[in-house]
């Protein structure tokens, strides 16, 4: 054997997994196309199965899915709802384009950036629920979500593109979660809901009147009243997933929970109750359809 091959075959020897070489046009068993970089990172490039419901998948072979390539799932006229999971950092352009089946999207914490025209066409969404992690959403990233009603802004969205929810004709409901974002694009309601309404809570700050050409209006995301020297619950507006009640706002400890507080909210999937609470009302989580997880404090004495 010449030293040129021993060379290879201990250079070979010493690479740490075969995860660091480019995998290009690999398909799993349920049909998600995908290629794996250098740095062993997995990006899901195309769909080939048929499903209704989707669940992209965190991890492939062993390498953890981190990206959404453009026009991954584009045209796909099957799917009707898509998870996709906290390992995800980036859905690039146009990666679900024209899913006209489409009616829901859980977008995981890890999410940072929604490219251009991601969901663009999706006429059936009606819900979307985006992780804590997305920083920017971009130009056109709804456009045409006809059936789209009401969407919640992560509060560390710091920019929102040109056009984002460009003809959402249904959109009547806009909620920041966090401040005002700084960079907002050009026509980013245009053609939405005549009477759309934008919101913010509590001590959000960066909103004026006018705001990139709407009125927004402040909001308490935990309503509340006094009641004894402390706060009483009796609603909330904010968005659905994993609802965490604070012990304190303002100052002033939140210690009731008041009848009816959350009852037929569909969208909250759990709860924590801190311990200075310590009476939760009647039918307060009442009709919680989809409510599967509650933390309850140890201050807790009436329920």
């Amino acid at each position: 054997m010449c030293l040129a091959s021993v060379s290879l075959i201990v250079l070979i020897a010493l690479l740490p997994s075969a995860s660091v070489f480019d995998v290009e046009g690999a398909e799993t068993s349920d049909g998600f196309l995908y290629s794996v970089n250098a740095g062993g990172y997995v990006t899901i490039t195309g769909y080939t199965g048929t499903a209704e419901s989707l669940t992209i998948p965190d991890m492939i072979d062993g390498n953890q899915v981190r990206y959404i390539e453009n026009s991954a799932f584009i045209n796909n006229a099957v799917l009707k709802n898509v998870t996709i999971p906290n390992t995800v950092t980036i859905i690039f352009d146009s990666a679900f384009e024209n899913c006209t089946s489409l009616t829901s999207v859980v977008i995981g914490n890890g999410v940072v950036s929604i490219s251009n025209f991601a969901f663009e066409g999706c006429t059936s969404l009606t819900s979307v629920v985006m992780g804590n992690g997305v920083v920017s959403i971009g130009s056109y990233a709804f456009e045409g979500c006809a059936s789209l009603t009401e969407i919640f802004i992560p509060n560390k969205v710091s920019t929102l593109g040109t056009g984002v929810f460009i003809d959402c004709t249904n959109l009547r409901t806009i909620k920041f979660m966090g401040n005002a974002p700084a960079n907002v694009g050009q026509y980013w309601v245009t053609n939405t809901h005549t009477l759309l309404s934008v919101y913010y809570f509590d001590d959000a700050t960066g909103f004026t009147d006018p705001w990139n050409g709407v009125s927004p209006e402040q909001q308490q995301l935990f309503i509340r009243e006094l009641y004894s020297g402390t706060f009483k619950i009796t609603g909330y507006n904010g968005p659905g997933g994993d609802v965490i009640i604070p012990d304190e706002i303002g100052g002033v400890p939140v210690k009731y929970i008041d009848d009816n507080a959350f009852q037929n909210n569909f969208d909250i999937t759990g709860i924590t109750i801190p311990d200075s609470v310590i009476s939760i009302g009647i039918s307060t989580f009442a009709s919680c359809s989809s409510l599967t997880n509650a933390s309850i404090g140890d201050g807790v004495t009436s329920i």
